[in-house]
């Protein structure tokens, strides 16, 4: 079965991803260059709250709904990519307090970031049909040019390097198979071999130490470029049983690795993170961390 990710839109690992891909976005944009956002595993584009999908698991309520206004918790004064990326959200058309409530999925936030004059360009990759047509509804009318391919984000190294020189790779596999850190590793070293100084940035969630530990340093060996970890832990209940008494495991804990990570960027995570992290807290053992990772 396909992964669903309305069931999982707007949690802590969306917030987590969002907040960092905004600021990474941002820094490309200081330079007055084109830059092209290449997304692997691009998704329907954007997930309703309110219907089914997001409402059974209402998995936003410990995501979103902890670091916008819907839960009456914005702060005055909030770090500046949180800033951003809430701004990112009202561009978006997302707004709880009036009813809105259509999650923007990475293409859409990427899309509201872009500069039609300057040149930035998206180009996602979404190999189920069903879902890419729901992606070409969500981003019709985009400001930018946007392309729609029906294809494996795992070929998505074949589409560069790009004429434009500059960009952002967010590879953010469902993590429903088998192997995935084997090809998502294989992809970041071959992306790098076509595009040395394009920006990569890696989801992963974080569910055996030891495993993401090797994963991580095999991506700065074979990319042998600049990466920075990022992740995020909310020590949230680790088991939960739904309504039927089914005991389910669920994701407390996820990074970010971002290859070639552009200047000015760790200065601005670092100040958004521990924001981030306070609000997304469900236990003692909440934490942020971020590091730059030795081959």
């Amino acid at each position: 079965m396909h992964y669903r990710h309305a069931f999982h839109a707007a949690n802590f690992a969306d917030v987590f991803k969002h907040v960092l891909l905004t600021g990474l976005l941002t820094v490309l944009s200081r330079k007055d260059k084109p830059w092209v956002y290449l997304d692997t595993h691009a998704g329907a584009g954007a997930y309703d709250l309110g219907a089914e999908g997001g409402g059974v698991a209402e998995e936003w309520r410990q995501g979103i709904a902890l670091v916008d206004d819907v839960a009456g918790t914005g702060d005055l004064v909030v770090p500046e990519m949180v800033a951003r990326y809430r701004a990112a959200l009202r561009a978006c058309g997302f707004d709880p307090a009036a009813g809105r409530r259509r999650y923007p999925g990475s293409p859409q936030l990427a899309c509201s970031l872009a500069r039609p004059a300057i040149g930035d360009r998206l180009v996602l990759c979404e190999k189920i049909e069903p879902v890419a047509e729901a992606l070409r509804h969500a981003m019709r009318g985009a400001a930018v040019t946007t392309q729609v391919h029906v294809r494996s984000g795992y070929e998505a190294w074949s589409m560069l390097p790009p004429l434009e020189k500059r960009g952002l790779l967010l590879i953010d596999p469902p993590f429903e198979q088998t192997g995935e850190f084997d090809a998502i590793a294989e992809l970041a070293a071959r992306a790098v071999g076509r595009f040395a100084s394009g920006v990569q940035a890696i989801w992963y969630p974080l569910k055996d130490e030891r495993t993401c530990a090797q994963f991580v340093r095999r991506v700065a060996r074979e990319t042998g470029r600049p990466t920075l970890d990022l992740r995020i832990e909310t020590d949230a209940p680790a088991r939960t049983v739904d309504a039927n008494g089914i005991a389910k495991r669920r994701m407390t804990a996820c990074g970010l690795l971002v290859v070639n990570p552009p200047f000015g960027f760790d200065d601005e995570a670092r100040a958004a993170l521990p924001w981030l992290a306070s609000r997304l807290a469900q236990g003692a053992a909440a934490g942020w961390s971020m590091q730059p990772v030795a081959a």
